[in-house]
C-alpha cells in the first residue's frame, strides 16, 4: 500500500458507500483483502474463528435505492444474492 496512491482506496470506499454500505462496511470491505479478511481465509479456520454466522442474503445481489422496483432486491444494506450465499453456505460446510 506504500507505492500505489491513496485516493485509489478513498473512490473504492466512496463507491461502495454510495451502493448502500454503511461507513464501517465500505472501509472494511476496501483493506479486507491486504488484511488477509476474506472468506477463504476465515473459512479455513472456521472452527477457531467462527461461533455462528449471520448472512445479509436476498434473491438479487447488491442493494437499490427505494424507487427502483426491482423484484427480490434488498431496499437496505447490500445483500449477498440467493446463487452466492448458497456457494458461501456450501463452501463453509465443506470446510467444517
Amino acid at each position: 500500500m506504500n507505492n500505489i496512491d491513496k485516493s485509489i482506496y478513498a473512490k473504492k470506499a466512496i463507491d461502495l458507500f454510495k451502493e448502500g454500505y454503511n461507513c464501517s462496511q465500505a472501509v472494511l470491505a476496501t483493506f479486507a483483502e491486504e488484511l488477509g479478511i476474506t472468506v477463504q481465509a476465515v473459512s479455513e479456520n472456521i472452527k477457531k474463528l467462527v461461533k455462528g454466522l449471520m448472512i445479509e442474503s436476498y434473491l438479487e445481489d447488491g442493494a437499490q435505492s427505494a424507487d427502483e422496483h426491482i423484484f427480490g432486491k434488498s431496499i437496505t444494506d447490500p445483500c449477498l444474492g440467493w446463487e452466492k450465499t448458497e456457494n458461501l453456505i456450501l463452501d463453509i460446510a465443506d470446510k467444517l
